[in-house]
């Protein structure tokens, strides 16, 4: 048996190393910002800002999300744009190559990162998801492009847009639905791989002149003429479903390789006569190179479209004709299998070339299998054609082939939603029995060797090589899981296949609602759903994941014994509908009604607001229609300066977390004209401490001041001793303890500023402090000194005590423990400044000794 090289020699200039200095990035949904270094715990927040950041080596990691951009990047057609030549991100090279993907741990979970487009489309212009222009080595997986809508009738819409670039470009995994245009269109290339991409609901419905004309699922043409180096595309198990015109339309290419690709319900199987798509599966235009064996299309399925398989010369050259090789492909209800060009081709030219071998056409609707109008009342020259569930007849149509005898009992299943089925989690096509070979069917091993793998003694016909034996049973799915608003209790996990009745136990489910454990009371499984019941419901806003392990007795499974596989922590779609909110609360506490006032006025707005059901965001303050400020934590109070004269009707305003708003009563109050009068000063008194009195050293002092204004109110009463200020008060009752006092005399006063900024000073009150015969003196040594000295003759105690500095405004400065046998004390104060200090020695409240120095 000999067997074609490897695919996998050609994807491995894929697998290229990254040099040492490659930096790895990230960008999420959420918590990120496009000022952040980019890491795990400080990703970026949009995909421009990863797209124009890394440079050729890197990697960026998309976290699983949606993305709601509201605008474009540049003014026209793209939302996210990589065009290195215009300033927006930068090349790879061929060592180290740009890497833009999901992150696998997200990815491999179902949390898929998402540019949705809904709201950064235009009506004023086309609309691009993610524009490449003139790029090279970059590589992109698991990303997806949704909603870029097509919202005039003459503007092109594209998920992805690739031109004119060159290297390699890989696309991996790449998604792109409900597009108003092309899903996926890529011009202009050297060496392209699309491998695993997905495309469907595509659809140009306004365009004016063709709608539905020019939504393709994949758009794929190298450009270029027969002496450029390579040109090359590489197309490998990507999917095409849904989209108004064709589903891989393959412009002009030197050299192509299309293999194990899907397409199936396109043109007019999906939308209506009214659109002008073709509605082929795969649909190939003529090519530059005039050689054999250079584009290929091998093991591909097509189902419900309106030609399978064809080729045409869209261009109209009479020099370059179709050259392709269809080897091992299946149409199933297509309208018509297979094609080949248009009638202006001259299907004399030497060049054209197309051969047909080991490939099925069934259940179709069209009168024959074949339809070659280019050459119409002769059998094409230019197509060979053999070993195919049919042949080439007189004329241009192909006819069955009586070699076999195609029935629906040759196949073990006909059931194309199959074809939907998700992707496995390494993100390949899944497991299907959709038109494969059933044991005994006469299209097993009667083909002919072209040069693909086989098994048997000759190829089979169709897409995929019939394996003897039982057949492996298909493994059920896991598609998605729900919480619905009517049963918050229960979650429903769906899969792709009837599950037999047998229960695995509630072990093997693991759910967490907003990373809790949530206990799992039950399972029960019908049909296609698994039924978990949670001990207790779930509610509008929590965040919902469930996992499973198979377990060793009652695993899922069909009745067939297709076994489910184990999945970890997906998410899960959390229906349950907020309740319905109660609206805030919101009263005016302060000024009352009626409340008169002088200007000009001071005008505290105290506002009480809570929320029954959530929380209070913020309480907007008004005069009448004009916004005065707000508070968005409580107290909720107002302060307004300087009112002037009139009357005024206050108002707050509550807003809470779910935006609800309520309007307090509107309370009106009067603010009238000062009088002519001049501004009455304050009048202030000190009350203790008491004049003339003797005081002993280091005794606390209370300092009590009593002040009033007949026109107005105290703003602040000072306390000064001479020239030294000793306290600062603002709010009544004004008092201060002075502590640490020296020996001398004192003159105090206090000074009191009413509102309207007037002074008045009390009458000073004089005292005496001296030393208190029953206290001890601490001898300090030298005195003065320069911050280093002895403190002597310190009193013996029975416990520790301690030694305290402070300096003529009593603040405390420096303090440090004695014990008990210490007479004398080493002290250190020379950072600080010059002046004169006090010592104290004091056991708890009681003082044993003082002392006054001098520092230089």
């Amino acid at each position: 048996m000999r067997k074609l090289k490897k695919v996998a020699t050609i994807l491995a200039l894929l697998c290229l190393c990254i040099t040492g200095t490659a930096k790895t990035y990230f960008v999420a949904p959420t918590g990120g910002s496009d000022t952040n270094p980019g890491t795990k715990d400080r990703p970026w927040a949009t995909w421009q800002k990863a797209f124009n950041s890394a440079i050729a080596g890197d990697t960026v990691y998309f976290r699983g999300g949606v993305w709601y951009p509201a605008s474009k990047t540049v003014q026209g057609y793209p939302v996210t744009i990589i065009a290195p030549g215009s300033g927006f991100g930068h090349n790879g090279t061929y060592n180290d190559p740009i890497v833009f993907m999901a992150y696998p741990d997200d990815y491999e979970s179902g949390n898929v990162p998402v540019l949705d487009c809904w709201y950064a489309s235009q009506a004023t212009t086309g609309n691009v998801g993610l524009n490449i222009d003139n790029a090279k080595y970059l590589k992109f997986k698991g990303l997806t492009i949704r909603n870029v809508r097509m919202l005039n009738d003459h503007d092109n819409c594209v998920g992805i847009g690739m031109t004119d670039c060159t290297g390699y470009m890989s696309f991996e995994n790449m998604v792109t639905h409900n597009i108003g245009g092309a899903g996926q269109w890529y011009r202009g290339f050297d060496t392209l791989f699309l491998k695993n991409c997905d495309s469907f609901n595509c659809c140009d419905s306004l365009d004016a002149s063709s709608p539905g004309g020019d939504g393709d699922g994949f758009v794929i043409s190298a450009r270029g003429t027969a002496s450029d180096t390579y040109k090359i595309a590489y197309v490998h198990g990507c999917r095409a479903w849904h989209v108004s015109d064709d589903g891989f339309d393959i412009g002009s290419t030197k050299q192509l390789r299309i293999d194990n690709c899907w397409a199936w319900g396109n043109g007019n199987f999906r939308y209506s006569d009214g659109y002008d798509g073709d509605g082929y599966g795969f649909k190939l235009s003529f090519s530059v190179i005039l050689e054999d064996g250079k584009r290929w299309l091998n093991n591909c399925l097509s189902s419900y479209n309106e030609v399978g398989f064809g080729d045409v010369n869209l261009h109209i050259d009479d020099y370059y004709g179709p050259r392709m090789y269809y080897y091992n492909n299946t149409s199933y209800s297509d309208y018509l299998p297979y094609m080949s060009g248009p009638g202006a081709f001259d299907c004399q030219t030497g060049p054209a070339h197309v051969v047909y071998r080991n490939n099925i056409a069934f259940n179709y609707s069209f009168s024959q299998p074949g339809n070659f109008n280019t050459c119409s009342g002769v059998v094409p020259p230019y197509i060979t054609a053999d070993h195919n569930t049919w042949r080439l007849g007189s004329y241009n149509l192909a006819v069955t082939n009586t070699e076999y005898n195609v029935t629906r009992d040759d196949f073990i299943s006909v059931d194309t939603a199959q074809l939907r089925w998700p992707r496995k989690r390494d993100g390949s096509l899944p497991d299907i029995t959709f038109m494969k070979l059933k044991s005994g069917s006469d299209l097993i091993d009667t083909g002919t060797d072209i040069s693909l793998p086989f098994t048997g003694s000759n190829p089979d016909l169709g897409y995929s090589e019939f394996s003897s034996g039982s057949p492996d049973p298909i493994a059920p799915v896991f598609l998605s899981s729900v919480i619905r608003n009517e049963s918050p209790s229960l979650l429903e996990l769906s899969y792709t296949l009837d599950l037999a009745n047998i229960v695995p136990g509630t072990s093997a489910f693991s759910v967490r609602v907003n990373s809790n454990a949530r206990t799992v009371n039950s399972v029960t499984v019908s049909g296609t759903k698994v039924t978990l019941t949670l001990a207790s419901p779930v509610v509008y806003g929590d965040v919902v994941t469930v996992a499973y392990t198979k377990p060793s007795a009652n695993p899922l499974q069909t009745s067939a014994g297709g076994q489910a596989a184990s999945f970890t922590a997906r998410s899960v779609t959390n229906n349950c509908t907020p309740p319905d909110n109660k609206k805030p609360v919101v009263s005016i506490a302060s000024p009352t009604k009626s409340e008169s006032f002088t200007a000009p006025a001071l005008i505290t707005i105290d506002a009480d607001a809570y929320d029954p059901d959530g929380s209070i965001v913020k309480v907007e303050f008004y005069n009448g229609t004009n916004k005065l400020g707000e508070k968005n934590s409580d107290p909720y109070s107002f302060i307004w300066k300087d009112v002037p004269a009139g009357t005024y009707s206050f108002k707050a305003v509550a807003t809470d977390n779910l935006n609800a708003r309520t309007e307090s009563e509107t309370v009106q109050i009067i603010v009238q004209k000062s009088s002519e009068t001049a501004n009455q000063l304050p009048v202030v008194t000190l009350i203790s401490p008491i004049h003339g009195k003797k005081y002993y050293k280091n005794d606390e002092i209370v300092i009590v001041a009593e002040a009033f204004d007949n026109d107005g109110t105290i703003s602040n009463i000072e306390i000064k001793n001479g020239e030294t200020t000793i306290a600062f008060l603002t709010e009544a009752p004004y008092e201060h303890i002075w502590e640490n006092i020296d020996t001398g005399r004192y003159v105090i006063t206090a000074i009191a500023t009413d509102n309207r900024g007037a002074k008045s000073t009390s009458l000073p009150l004089d005292f005496m402090v001296e030393e208190n015969p029953r206290m001890g003196l601490i001898r300090v040594y030298p005195n003065p000194n320069d911050g280093h000295f002895t403190a002597d003759q310190l009193k013996i105690s029975d416990g520790l005590t301690r030694l305290e500095i402070f300096n003529i405004l009593g603040q405390g400065i420096h303090s440090v423990e004695v014990n008990p046998s210490e007479s004398i004390k080493e002290i250190d104060i020379s950072n600080l400044p010059s002046g004169t200090y006090f010592i104290k020695h004091s056991c708890e409240n009681l003082v044993l000794a003082s002392g006054k120095f001098v520092k230089r």
